[in-house]
């Protein structure tokens, strides 16, 4: 049972990567709106910005914000050939 929920929890976290990207391709805008929606949920939830990636790969279904941000900024980069 645990083997099989840590592989469904680093599906689950690739799975938020790429509706990131998603958003990113689908309008210039929604790079900047998903990362500043993104901040005011980890605000208002009081999370752990920076957990231990081995806390990370064993509980979390969703990447850390700052892994988060980071894929963001870097898509955003790619795709658009520019700075977000």
């Amino acid at each position: 049972d645990f083997p099989m929920s840590v592989l469904m929890k680093i599906f689950s976290r690739f799975n938020e990567y790429q509706a990131d990207r998603y958003s990113v391709a689908a309008n210039r805008q929604y790079g900047r709106f998903l990362g500043d929606a993104l901040k005011k949920m980890m605000r208002k939830s009081k999370v752990n910005l920076t957990p231990h990636p081995f806390h990370v790969f064993l509980n979390n279904s969703h990447p850390p914000l700052d892994d988060r941000l980071k894929a963001i900024r870097d898509y955003y980069g790619k795709y658009y050939n520019e700075r977000m």
